[in-house]
């Protein structure tokens, strides 16, 4: 066990206790919220140290990736929990501080955690592709699973846990957006507006920003506003500018407002 697992480990068990003195306070939809949240993220815990103690053979197999698939569903679930209990506390005249305190501990050390199962994922589809050896069912796992595809598109993307590859990228977010995710819809389009791994093409870049903001990404709306508005892959239409924008500035997307102002888009 490495010293990371080891300290959120310790941080799990010592939130534990802490939540203890919370069964005996008053009900609220924070603390619940916070109570099942622990409940999630001890399952995927105990879940997550089983899996460690199984061969390495075993976690590149197939059936491996199903039940880490179903820890990282705990994680996110957890996660999510935490989250809403923090804000829904933290909007109270009197918040309790020892709840706050310890949703933000949960939250970062869940984050670890599901960063982790991520990981290993971008592990798998590397030795896939650098070995005949690895589990073919592992890969074609991973290739069938659009929001792992997503998740790994990011990691190449960003370069997080991995060396930064754009094209590797590209054809994730591609395979993954033809399964019709919007995350990976909008992220293509970026792609192809940025030139990232792929030549630039705005048409194509409109086409899937398009079809991300339809499924309700809230990314989207903002940049098919400003397709419009320039003609990027489209012809120009002030009105659906409008519209989009209009919706961008709701979902408060960076800059949609400024953008909104700027361009007089209430004439429209």
């Amino acid at each position: 066990m490495t010293y990371k697992q080891k300290i959120s480990i310790v941080t799990f068990i010592i939130s534990i206790l802490f939540s203890v003195q919370y069964t005996y306070s008053q009900n609220s939809w924070a603390l619940n919220q916070f109570n099942e949240a622990i409940l999630l993220h001890k399952k995927a815990m105990k879940l997550h140290n089983l899996y460690n103690e199984k061969s390495t053979k075993y976690r590149l197999s197939c059936n491996c990736l199903d039940e880490s698939a179903t820890i990282n569903s705990l994680y996110k679930k957890a996660r999510k929990k935490y989250k809403e209990a923090y804000q829904k506390e933290s909007f109270q005249n009197r918040p309790n501080e020892s709840l706050l305190e310890n949703c933000k501990i949960n939250i970062k050390a869940v984050t670890i955690n599901f960063d982790r199962r991520i990981k290993m994922y971008t592990d798998i589809y590397d030795s896939c592709e650098r070995s005949k050896k690895m589990s073919v069912n592992a890969f074609s796992k991973i290739r069938s699973s659009a929001e792992e595809q997503y998740n790994l598109g990011r990691r190449y993307y960003y370069g997080e846990g991995t060396v930064k590859d754009h094209k590797k990228a590209f054809y994730l977010f591609k395979n993954s957006a033809e399964r019709g995710y919007a995350g990976a819809q909008y992220m293509l389009g970026t792609c192809y507006h940025r030139g990232d791994g792929i030549l630039k093409n705005q048409k194509k870049a409109f086409y899937w920003f398009k079809k991300s903001a339809e499924q309700g990404y809230k990314g989207a709306p903002f940049i098919l506003g400003v397709s419009y508005f320039y003609g990027l892959g489209t012809s120009i239409d002030k009105k659906e500018t409008k519209k989009w924008i209009k919706l961008a500035v709701e979902n408060n997307s960076s800059g949609a407002e400024k953008f909104w102002n700027d361009k007089e888009l209430w004439k429209y």
